[in-house]
């Protein structure tokens, strides 16, 4: 099982690059969106507990 789990994230890399390589622009701004929203949601969280 260990051997399994160490394949799929080396799996998971390529189509990572190539993605980054057809739309770097688009996957970028839409990361940088996400992570400002879990970073936003995180804080608002955080206030109402």
């Amino acid at each position: 099982m260990r051997k399994d789990d160490a394949d799929s994230p080396k799996n998971l890399v390529p189509h990572v690059s190539n993605a980054h390589k057809l739309g770097s622009g688009r996957v970028t701004r839409a990361v940088v969106a996400l992570l400002v929203v879990l970073l936003l949601a995180g804080l608002v969280g955080l206030l109402v507990l």
